[in-house]
């Protein structure tokens, strides 16, 4: 995972998250930080993620 770099993506069937060599979907991704960071910084990545995933739902729900 790239920290800071990551994007929602519809895959057909579900929402993943990319980041780095990462994709996955946003429970995977929120376990794989809680393995890597700790604290505020793996709070504020998974955070960024779940805006990513909303921003796209919402644009898909259009």
């Amino acid at each position: 995972m790239v920290e800071g770099h990551h994007l929602a993506a519809w895959t057909g069937k579900e929402i993943c998250i990319a980041a780095g060599c990462f994709f996955d979907v946003l429970a995977v991704f929120e376990r794989a930080v809680d393995i890597k960071y700790t604290g505020k910084a793996a709070d504020d990545y998974k955070q960024a993620a779940r805006e990513c995933v909303a921003e796209l739902t919402e644009k898909l729900s259009k």
